[in-house]
């Protein structure tokens, strides 16, 4: 996993958030799934999700937006987009 260390501790709420809520249910079978937060000028954070498992791009691109909502209401973390590699 990379992360930059000022946002460490936000990049290990985030993690735990996806683990608990979306990724349950694949049984810790992720993959090559690493996650970053890119600050924006301004105007909130980037999520930047890179994996190789094909279940966990499925779910990103399935629940994004409710992913992003889930962030901000459970962790106050603002994230104005996610890019899925």
């Amino acid at each position: 996993m990379f992360k930059f260390f000022r946002n460490i501790g936000n990049t290990n709420k985030v993690w735990g958030l996806l683990n608990g809520k979306y990724f349950n249910s694949l049984g810790g079978k992720i993959g090559n799934t690493v996650i970053k937060i890119k600050d924006e000028s301004g105007a909130g954070s980037r999520l930047i999700i890179q994996t190789d498992n094909e279940n966990v791009k499925a779910i990103l691109q399935k629940e994004e937006s409710t992913i992003i909502k889930d962030i901000y209401t459970e962790l106050g973390i603002l994230i104005t987009g996610m890019t899925i590699l």
